[in-house]
């Protein structure tokens, strides 16, 4: 996993910008596979996450900021784009469901629900 936070090993002073250009090649090595495989895009197949923890350091709206959210898989709403201001918890409460939960853990109880990002019924 690469968090995008630290130099790639030949690069010891590295730019913001070099460092995303990292991420982006560890996420084209490693998720490209995933997601072209044809167990991934079977219907009812994959579900996949990727998340930054932390906005710009400027950026502390909600106690947090704006974080780049993307879910990817066969049964996701593709391209779409959401207006709503959802919290860590929401996607431990979209995780959950995902798998089958009814019962969630800790804040995702009250979480706001992320099922605006799957079209119809997907049989979760």
């Amino acid at each position: 996993m690469d968090n995008a936070h630290s130099c790639p090993a030949a690069i010891p002073n590295c730019t913001v910008p070099q460092k995303l250009a990292a991420a982006d090649n560890w996420l084209a090595t490693n998720i490209d596979p995933l997601i072209k495989s044809s167990d991934f895009n079977s219907p009812g197949g994959g579900l996949l996450i990727i998340t930054f923890d932390e906005s710009d350091l400027i950026d502390t709206l909600m106690g947090g900021g704006h974080i780049i959210w993307v879910l990817v898989g066969p049964d996701v709403k593709n391209g779409y784009v959401s207006t709503t201001c959802y919290q860590h918890e929401s996607t431990l409460r979209f995780m959950s469901e995902a798998i089958g939960l009814t019962d969630f853990p800790g804040a995702a109880v009250t979480a706001a629900d992320m099922e605006e990002f799957i079209p119809g019924d997907t049989g979760r």
